[in-house]
């Protein structure tokens, strides 16, 4: 599946625990992401979406942008949309992410 590159605000960006099971995260990741988010951006190294916005792969790179921003302003994003939206497909797109050479950046 083809991801399309869209633009979103970062707060219509929606963490489902279903889909992303990963509950924790290494806050010095997050932390030297914040550092590196435009080279990141620069290397089309976006976070993951469904159709309806939910997170499919880049959690630290999702927390970093929260991090950056906390309090400042709601920026956009360019993020890999996905064209699914059933929680099956979502969860099945999630499951494949170590195959998927797009998903499997994070």
């Amino acid at each position: 599946m083809t991801p399309t590159i869209e633009e979103v605000r970062l707060s219509e960006i929606v963490f489902d625990e279903i889909i992303y099971p990963r509950k924790d995260h290494d806050p010095v990741l997050v932390q030297r992401y914040v550092d590196v988010l435009g080279e990141m951006e620069a290397k089309q190294a976006f976070i993951s979406l469904s159709k309806d916005n939910k997170l499919l792969n880049g959690k630290h790179r999702w927390l970093a942008y929260r991090k950056e921003h906390s309090g400042k302003d709601d920026p956009t994003m360019k993020v890999f949309r996905y064209d699914v939206s059933t929680p099956h497909e979502q969860l099945k797109l999630r499951c494949a992410a170590k195959q998927c050479p797009r998903l499997a950046t994070n």
